[in-house]
């Protein structure tokens, strides 16, 4: 539960400052409960990525993520922004620049760890709105294999649901994905934002379709509860996020 964890991680993060594991914590409920500015203050720098993308300060969350990256810390945070803020060129360039190729990406992030595999699809996803063919089936027959070995190695949770959904979008097998998302639903999942395609734009092209309005008010419903265990109010779809 969002609101008992996050309750228990303040406390725990009170007393012990300096756990950085009860910091990873206590940031994911504060997103989950999509409060995000007490998640900048308090998040490690790749995750203040994140919050201060969620709150709209975009040119921050960007100069941090470029600032990370330049050190040779946490590039899926740069990842993550320009892919989920469909800055596909600059996503494309950023990866290529680095790594001569997909292969040599994989050796440094093999992503089989049984969580998904996002980073790969968001490459994907970006190849695919540059209309490089070529790179772009290179990426999906990564990401398909990364999320079948996984899978082959009992991983069953919403992170990898999440991901195959975002597979079988870029596959243009919407049924599938949205099978998916309604098997993360039912999983816990919580998103970092109440519209769903604001964290995963592919997810854009069925907004309206019925399956997939009701997994999204089945989650702004969930999170309302557990804001309201936190005497915050409730939060509402923005559709220009």
């Amino acid at each position: 539960k969002i609101a008992e964890g996050t309750m228990f991680a303040e406390t725990a993060l009170q007393h012990r400052p300096n756990d950085n594991g009860m910091r990873f914590i206590y940031t994911l409920h504060l997103l989950n409960g999509q409060q995000y500015e007490k998640a900048e203050k308090i998040a490690d720098p790749g995750w203040r990525v994140v919050a201060l993308s969620l709150l709209g300060r975009t040119e921050e969350a960007e100069i941090l993520g470029r600032e990370l990256a330049s050190k040779g810390e946490d590039f899926g945070a740069l990842v993550n922004f320009l892919g989920r803020g469909e800055q596909f060129e600059e996503l494309i360039e950023f990866v290529e620049s680095r790594w001569p190729d997909l292969d040599a990406w994989e050796q440094d992030f093999p992503n089989r760890g049984g969580f998904g595999n996002n980073e790969m699809a968001l490459i994907a996803h970006a190849y695919q709105n540059v209309g490089n063919v070529a790179r772009f089936e290179d990426a999906m027959s990564r990401l398909k294999a990364s999320l079948e070995h996984q899978r082959s190695e009992g991983a069953d949770n919403y992170l990898i649901m999440l991901s195959e959904a975002f597979y079988y979008m870029l596959a243009g097998n919407e049924e599938l994905a949205l099978t998916r998302l309604e098997q993360a639903a039912n999983s816990g999942w919580i998103p970092f934002n109440p519209r769903l395609a604001a964290g995963l734009p592919v997810l854009k092209q069925i907004e309206g379709n019925p399956r997939f309005e009701a997994i999204q008010q089945q989650l702004i419903d969930r999170v309302n509860a557990e804001r309201t265990e936190l005497d915050l109010k409730p939060v509402e779809l923005d559709r220009t996020l």
